[in-house]
């Protein structure tokens, strides 16, 4: 199975993996096991940071985290 992924309009994407002037930022989707809710994950490896954002079903943000000293 695999994950989803998330494709801005401002860069090419390869296998989930965006492609920036500086960095290959990879952002997934993740649904919440109540399907009302969903995950978003945005991890930049060069800056080691990965960000968590919660949101609802009406794309409302609920909450926002980030994470420093990552890894993939």
């Amino acid at each position: 199975m695999t994950d989803g992924y998330i494709e801005d309009a401002k860069a090419a994407s390869r296998n989930g993996t965006i492609e920036t002037t500086n960095s290959a930022i990879i952002r997934s989707i993740e649904f919440a096991p109540d399907f009302e809710h969903f995950y978003l994950f945005i991890l930049d490896p060069e800056l080691r940071v990965l960000t968590v954002e919660y949101y609802s079903k009406d794309f409302e943000k609920i909450w926002r985290r980030e994470f420093e000293n990552t890894e993939k």
